[in-house]
């Protein structure tokens, strides 16, 4: 009985993120964020095909980074320029 009690108690200490629905599916904050920055600069395109955009600000370039590293599994390039970072990427690598 005391092995039950401890078990329940690990599995209600687990942290739980709220999820949110985004474009039909549960996703963690996080998961949303990625993918409306992806979204943003793909602009219908295939997700696979490479990226290069322009990107204001160098908090929008790291996100754009992150986003790229989770659905192409590439390391982009951020390049500073007179009108903002150039972020660009090789396209979906499957390894």
């Amino acid at each position: 009985m005391a092995r039950k009690k401890r078990l329940q108690g690990a599995k209600s200490s687990v942290r739980r993120e709220r999820l949110q629905k985004y474009k039909g599916y549960m996703m963690t904050a996080e998961q949303v964020r990625q993918h409306k920055v992806f979204d943003k600069y793909v602009k219908g395109r295939s997700w696979k095909a490479p990226i290069r955009a322009l990107v204001p600000t160098m908090d929008e370039a790291v996100k754009l980074r992150s986003a790229i590293a989770f659905f192409q599994a590439d390391a982009a390039q951020i390049r500073k320029t007179s009108n903002g970072y150039l972020v660009t990427s090789r396209g979906y690598q499957a390894w």
